[in-house]
C-alpha cells in the first residue's frame, strides 16, 4: 500500500511539473505574440487555456484523493498541501496569459504608435 502511495505522489509531482511547464510556455508565447503583434500566437494561447484548467482540476482532485485515502503525515502531507497552493497560482498565471492574449488581439486592431525596438535577444 505504501509503495502505491509513493507512486501516486510521484505521478502528482510529474503532473504538477507538466502544468508548470505549460504555463511557462503560455507566458513565453503570449510575450512573443505581444512583441510581434501576432494574432495567431495569441489565439494559440487562448486555445490552450482549457488544458491548463484541466491540469488544475486533475491535480486538485488527486490531492484530495491522496489526503482522503492515505492520510499522509509529515513531509508527504506538506507536499500535497503545497501542491494544492501551487496549482492555484499556476492556474491564475495561466489566466493572466489569456488576459494578455485577449489584449494582444484588441491592440492589433489599432495602428502601432511607434516601431518596437527589441532590447532582448530574439531567442524568446
Amino acid at each position: 500500500m505504501q509503495r502505491h502511495f509513493h507512486e501516486e505522489l510521484d505521478q502528482l509531482k510529474q503532473t504538477l511539473l507538466a502544468m508548470g511547464a505549460m504555463v511557462e510556455e503560455q507566458i513565453r508565447r503570449v510575450m512573443r505574440a505581444l512583441v510581434a503583434r501576432d494574432d495567431a500566437g495569441a489565439q494559440d494561447v487562448l486555445a490552450r487555456e482549457r488544458q491548463v484548467n484541466q491540469y488544475d482540476v486533475e491535480i486538485d482532485e488527486k490531492c484530495v484523493e491522496l489526503l482522503a485515502l492515505h492520510q499522509p503525515a509529515a513531509g508527504d502531507l506538506r507536499f500535497i498541501t503545497t501542491a494544492m497552493k501551487i496549482v492555484t497560482d499556476l492556474e491564475r498565471i495561466g489566466d493572466q496569459a489569456v488576459n494578455v492574449a485577449q489584449r494582444v488581439i484588441e491592440l492589433n486592431r489599432e495602428p502601432q504608435l511607434k516601431p518596437y525596438i527589441p532590447t532582448r535577444p530574439s531567442s524568446w
